[in-house]
């Protein structure tokens, strides 16, 4: 019997340590990082950890892939999609134990994707979405309280990817809503290289806002952009171009010129993937009157909740250069509430 329970333990404890080796990867420099490999994109390998969260690193820099689950690998030079676990390799290779169809060698050069998306295996869209609502405290133009709403939908295919976004703010003074601004937004990028690094933009925004004497502000542009970084940790993506602005202001005289407009998204896992940074910018310049400038920013924490649920902190500023008569500069507010992503 005590042999028994003593076999048990030991094979016990073989399966459990087996379980937490779980897929392997081992770098030119001699490091062996285990943990489960969630994702491979243009350059770099996605590995989620026990001790440090996902742990991202360059496929040039990996020399050795082992797994325990299966894995979509899709080749770089024909697209092919080939599915199974890895097992050890020759040198500057990986071995794709597919079961039925026996062992396919592919080079680590010829590795485009590991477990693609829809978008990157070119074989459909993927979809993103958000809304959010919370109450806002803010300063500026007016101290107030205000309702917050915010929602977003994003498609991400192989060539293309889309985003349109809105976002609306009640005010309330004495108990009685007096005020309401919104914006409406789109974003279209259509890819111009294979590895999805660069791409040429078209925007489009309107906006209302009363306080800084906007009765309505429609912002058409385009021009070309750079996707510096794009993994599960890190994301930064920078664009330029020329924009047509149409201002039709409440009390003051309308306005029409031409600019030159920018914008920046960047975020990034924090605390073991137990937060997410955020940091969005869009702007423009008058050309030719350098002081007429406007600058939107989102700066933010979000905290997963439960499930799809999340909780978030951001604060948001505008700043216009030449604002509407007796408006002031800058408008800031503090958003805190809740969120659901789908």
């Amino acid at each position: 019997m005590k042999r028994l329970i003593g076999f048990g333990l030991m094979l016990v404890a073989l399966v459990a340590s087996r379980s937490a080796i779980g897929d392997t990867v081992l770098l030119a420099n001699g490091d062996r990082i285990s943990g489960q490999i969630v994702h491979k994109n243009k350059d770099r390998l996605d590995i989620r950890t026990r001790y440090a969260g996902t742990v991202s690193v360059r496929w040039s820099h990996v020399v050795a892939v082992t797994s325990e689950r299966q894995l979509t690998i899709q080749r770089r030079s024909d697209d092919r999609l080939v599915r199974g676990t890895l097992i050890a390799a020759d040198e500057d290779s990986i071995a794709v134990d597919t079961g039925q169809e026996g062992v396919v060698t592919v080079p680590l050069q010829d590795v485009g994707f590991v477990n693609p998306t829809l978008a990157e295996s070119g074989r459909g869209i993927v979809y993103k979405g958000r809304a959010s609502l919370a109450a806002s405290a803010n300063s500026g133009n007016s101290d107030t309280r205000r309702l917050y709403g915010e929602t977003s939908l994003s498609g991400t295919a192989r060539v293309y990817r889309f985003n349109l976004g809105a976002s609306g703010e009640a005010q309330q003074e004495g108990g009685e809503t007096n005020a309401f601004k919104w914006r409406l937004g789109a974003d279209y990028d259509q890819f111009t290289r294979r590895d999805r690094r660069r791409f040429v933009y078209a925007r489009a925004s309107l906006e209302h806002d009363r306080f800084a004497d906007i009765r309505l502000r429609s912002i058409t542009g385009a021009g070309y952009g750079w996707q510096i970084v794009e993994t599960a940790v890190t994301s930064l993506s920078l664009r330029g171009g020329v924009d047509l602005v149409f201002l039709d202001r409440i009390d003051d005289d309308d306005e029409r010129y031409p600019a030159a407009g920018w914008g920046l998204r960047y975020s990034r896992s924090l605390l073991s993937d137990t937060a997410r940074f955020f940091h969005e910018q869009e702007g423009f310049v008058e050309v030719g009157a350098p002081s007429n400038i406007s600058v939107l920013t989102k700066t933010g924490l979000r905290f997963p909740v439960v499930d799809n649920l999340n909780a978030s902190a951001q604060y948001n500023l505008d700043y216009e250069g030449e604002p509407g008569d007796g408006r002031k500069s800058l408008d800031a507010s503090l958003v805190v509430g809740l969120g659901y992503d789908w």
